[in-house]
């Protein structure tokens, strides 16, 4: 018989088990009732709805009378494992859904286990027995669940990577068929393997945090008297971002250059552009304190960048080199490290270890640092982006401070482990 639409209830726990219908799928729905009526009863357990809820609402919404089927549970776990066999049983679902309901399946029958650990099977209850309780431990392997779902172990190892560890965000797209398994799993270890670096980081500084300020290089520049700095390593702006690269050159390197000691060392990183290259020089070969003896080249062959026609690709950036009078000798016997190329892989993101597009490598900053200073010496950076040169700085003892005037860089810098500062 017919009955009213205010006599059923809800459980949210019970609707949550239900895959959603796309928007093609309700109107479809929505049109079938309002042509044909509500053929199929609604089923529910002591009032509530277990299966049904959507062509419960577009009945309310139309006012279309429908049937109901009550169902005998003897609890919600046996509703919600129903609930689950049903809609595997009626549905084209995505391999999200399927997992996690397989998943919450498994959740449910675990914890009805344990309840009933040691429990003789003659005393379980007529609804354990139906759920064949005690045989759940030995039938929830990967090697089971992927028989049941028709995959591979090893992707049933990646989805329950994804759903242990990814974000919810993530397991949505899957579940709604956005996003396969395979490459949420991806996603996944990269984020996992970032926060681990990002986390092995905070930790590498804890005791000695590099200080990085929110302001221009010229602001920065002014809080060290002249020859009062150890070491100057810095990646400028490329340029590329800025308006003229000899104005911004001859702007900002002579003001550095005078906060330098004269036995004082300094890396300054440009880009592989012959105009950036001869604004550099320009400046460089014009001072007189400071030796330009070598101009050193940082290469990687892991990022491929564009494809070009007429010009070879570009994989390498320059690094210019300079030194007092008075300096040190490098602190290096190593003959491959006192070679003026470096062949070091820039940050990837698929290895979780780049946080910023220009980020240079940890490797080739601590190589540098150390081969041109001391413990407790001061070693700035007036562009610090992401923090890199500042972290490997203070993770090998010396005083490290930076600028930046990017907000979201800086946000970067601190979660790498840079105390902010004003």
């Amino acid at each position: 018989m017919p009955v009213s639409t205010k006599e059923l209830k809800i459980n949210q726990e019970f609707k949550n088990l239900i895959p959603p219908l796309t928007k093609e799928e309700y109107k479809g729905l929505e049109k079938s009732l309002l042509e044909e009526g509500c053929r199929d009863a609604l089923v529910t357990w002591n009032g509530t709805i277990v299966d049904g809820h959507n062509r419960y609402e577009l009945c309310q919404k139309h006012g279309i009378d429908f049937d109901v089927i009550e169902k005998e549970f003897e609890n919600e776990e046996e509703a919600k494992v129903w609930i689950i066999d049903n809609q595997n049983a009626r549905r084209n679902l995505t391999d999200g859904w399927k997992f996690e309901l397989k998943q919450t399946r498994k959740k449910i029958l675990s914890e009805k286990g344990k309840e009933n650990q040691g429990i003789r099977t003659d005393l379980l209850s007529k609804t354990d027995k139906k759920l064949n309780i005690n045989k759940v431990r030995n039938h929830n392997t990967q090697k089971e669940i992927a028989k049941e779902l028709g995959w591979s172990t090893g992707k049933v190892a990646q989805a329950d990577v994804v759903w242990k560890k990814g974000p919810e965000e993530i397991k949505e797209k899957v579940k709604a068929g956005d996003m396969s398994i395979n490459e949420a799993y991806r996603k996944v270890r990269i984020m996992n393997k970032k926060e681990k670096n990002i986390e092995d980081e905070q930790k590498s500084v804890q005791s000695n945090k590099p200080e990085i300020y929110e302001e221009s290089y010229k602001r920065f520049l002014k809080r060290f008297e002249e020859k009062n700095v150890d070491l100057i390593i810095t990646d400028p702006p490329f340029m590329t971002d800025v308006d003229n690269i000899y104005n911004f050159v001859n702007q900002w390197l002579p003001k550095a250059l005078k906060k330098l000691k004269d036995s004082g060392k300094a890396y300054i990183f440009t880009g592989a552009y012959p105009e950036e290259l001869h604004a550099y020089l320009g400046v460089l070969l014009n001072q007189k304190r400071f030796v330009i003896s070598n101009v050193l080249v940082w290469t990687y062959k892991n990022l491929i960048g564009t494809q070009t026609k007429k010009s070879y690709r570009t994989n390498w950036q320059a690094i210019f080199y300079l030194y007092g009078k008075s300096a040190d000798d490098l602190h290096t016997n190593s003959m491959l490290e006192k070679f003026a190329v470096k062949e070091i892989n820039a940050p990837d993101g698929r290895q979780g270890n780049r946080y910023f597009k220009w980020q240079k490598p940890n490797e080739l900053a601590a190589q540098l640092i150390k081969h041109s200073t001391k413990e407790s010496q001061l070693v700035i950076d007036p562009f610090a982006g992401s923090g890199t040169f500042l972290i490997e700085a203070a993770k090998l003892g010396r005083v490290a401070k930076g600028s930046e005037i990017n907000k979201e860089v800086i946000d970067i810098a601190v979660q790498r482990g840079c105390e902010k500062c004003f």
